[in-house]
């Protein structure tokens, strides 16, 4: 399960063109631990904050 969300939430931070800084890892590795319906709120939170529309 933890992969899994790696792997969204990596996604989702490049397509919203969020700059990853060094050290940012350890709290990547917290956030795929949230509980399902807080990360999925995170997930969605990034998607929209960085459209253009």
């Amino acid at each position: 399960m933890t992969a899994g969300r790696w792997a969204d939430l990596v996604h989702v931070l490049s397509d919203a063109q969020v700059p990853l800084a060094v050290g940012d890892t350890s709290a990547l590795r917290r956030a795929v631990k949230l509980d399902p319906e807080l990360f999925s709120a995170l997930l969605r939170w990034i998607r929209t904050a960085n459209t253009d529309g």
